[in-house]
């Protein structure tokens, strides 16, 4: 009943916080000094009756797309579609009711992709060597790991992703020892999407920060977890180090993890915008670029709408997984 409960609130406070991103999203798309036909315009040229042209077929997108309505009568409207995952159709292509269901349902898949395969490098390279610190404690392995997180910690991941680019998809194709060339091997595509060999790069330049992030909270937790009486206890048992902290201090620790976690997901998230598009993913990254500098306002919000939801969502199950790992704390 309890876990109900804040389920409910929680999920009521996720309803208007989407509520506002996207009120916000219709004001800020009104005020834009130039919009989807001044974009045309811009980039095709217009003459006297090009420009008259584009501005009747203004005037008719107005009505088709009820600009002129009140603010709170399109949010209300764009709600009622969405609540039947129906994003309506976008400027370019008026007449087909459910085009940005279709490029959603199509590009999703893709960041979904590239975002988790980020997030479990995170926790498959982030705990392990959390723990190596932690336990090498105050050595130059630990502040090796510790120098190396806080630089991967800072570093962008569209900057990364270049760096990898020009490492993996061109030096080690032009490193050459007389006639051979021993690095092809590790040689990956730059561009496209189809294969496994695709996702590893988007994916290690948005994991990076978050790799680095867990391993410095999981030293951090391990190291307060290890004075615990608890675990002095195991230790006076006999038990070794790397079992005490395997059997007896991980889970405890997996808290502040959880904590990071959710923000560093959501972050992969929204950072996938200029990552896919280094990379020529066809993923939400590119749809929303594409839709800010058309203009295409229909697509910006449904870009916006989405990612929104993907963080407050996040952060929802992390604050449910809390409880799972460490009973003791309450859902309130």
């Amino acid at each position: 009943m309890r876990v109900l409960k804040f389920l409910l609130k929680r999920l009521g406070s996720i309803v208007v916080s989407i509520a506002c991103v996207v009120a916000i999203t219709f004001a800020m798309m009104r005020v834009v000094p130039s919009d989807y036909f001044t974009q045309l315009e811009l980039r095709y040229g217009a003459n006297t009756a090009g420009k008259q042209m584009l501005d009747l077929q203004r005037q008719e997108y107005r009505e088709i797309f009820h600009l002129d309505d009140p603010l709170w009568k399109q949010v209300g409207r764009y709600f009622v579609r969405v609540m039947k995952w129906d994003f309506g159709p976008s400027y370019k292509e008026p007449g087909e009711a459910h085009k940005i269901t279709e490029l959603v349902n199509a590009k999703l898949p893709v960041t979904l992709t590239v975002a988790c395969a980020g997030m479990g490098i995170a926790l498959v390279l982030g705990i392990p060597l959390g723990i190596f610190a932690a336990l090498r404690r105050n050595s130059w392995i630990d502040y090796t790991l510790t120098s190396v997180s806080m630089v991967g910690q800072v570093v962008p991941p569209y900057v990364l992703a270049v760096l990898l680019t020009l490492f993996f998809a061109v030096f080690v194709r032009n490193f050459q020892i007389g006639d051979s060339f021993p690095l092809e091997w590790l040689a990956l595509p730059s561009e496209g999407w189809g294969s496994w060999k695709n996702v590893v790069m988007p994916a290690l330049a948005l994991g990076a920060a978050p790799t680095a992030a867990v391993a410095r909270y999981i030293r951090s937790s391990v190291l307060e977890t290890l004075e615990q009486d608890f675990v002095r206890t195991a230790v006076s048992k006999g038990l070794g180090r790397l079992q005490v902290v395997v059997r007896h201090a991980l889970r405890p620790s997996l808290v502040p993890v959880v904590t990071v976690m959710g923000p560093q997901l959501s972050y992969m998230i929204v950072g996938s915008v200029l990552v896919e598009d280094i990379f020529r993913l066809q993923g939400l990254g590119s749809l929303f670029v594409n839709a800010v500098n058309e203009r295409d306002v229909p697509l910006v919000i449904t870009s916006t709408f989405i990612l929104a939801a993907a963080v407050l969502l996040i952060t929802l199950v992390g604050d449910l997984l809390y409880s799972v790992i460490d009973p003791r704390i309450e859902l309130k």
